[in-house]
């Protein structure tokens, strides 16, 4: 005996009802995207006027856990002190970028372990790499998101890394 169309209706019914429907959106990821949302439309001006980085940890220091604001302050002084030559951070490090693109895209967020990312790409003319220049890295802090780090997928490093190389090459080198 053949099954009836009807039955089908009823199994996939049945199967809804249980739970396996598509998933609902996280609203807590939707909250990280838009928080990564809201600090790039505030940060992109700044950023095309050179002050980006200056601004971001005057103004919003608390968007970002607090290792990463004290690398990236120590590396400011570092450069403070020797005007003369880049011994720190050789471009924006919320874009990875020393030429920005005219616009960049924020992705929509997802989990890596209890982390969480949200990919940013620049809209360059004559782009054709996919990869997205940044991964910014959240975490939870209390009802709100804090910034933990930045990953450069297209050059398999990120930000605290990069700061702590720049340190260790300051320390290798000789004091003038």
């Amino acid at each position: 005996m053949k099954p009836s169309l009807n039955a089908g209706f009823v199994l996939v019914g049945l199967g809804l009802a249980c739970g396996k429907a598509a998933p609902v959106p996280d609203l807590e990821l939707a909250d990280a995207a838009g928080f990564v949302r809201a600090f790039y439309a505030w940060y992109l001006p700044a950023a095309g006027t050179g002050s980006g980085l200056q601004r971001a940890m005057a103004d919003s220091a608390t968007l970002f856990a607090p290792a990463l604001v004290q690398a990236i302050e120590a590396d400011g002084e570092a450069q403070a002190k020797n005007p003369n030559e880049v011994v720190g951070l050789d471009g924006d490090p919320f874009l990875d970028a020393q030429d920005f693109c005219p616009a960049y895209d924020v992705g929509t967020a997802r989990r890596e372990g209890t982390l969480v990312l949200v990919d940013v790409r620049g809209n360059c003319e004559g782009q054709t790499d996919s990869a997205p220049h940044v991964a910014a890295q959240l975490s939870r802090q209390g009802s709100g998101w804090i910034f933990t780090n930045f990953r450069y997928p297209r050059r398999n490093s990120d930000l605290l890394k990069d700061l702590a190389e720049l340190k260790r090459e300051r320390e290798r080198a000789p004091a003038n």
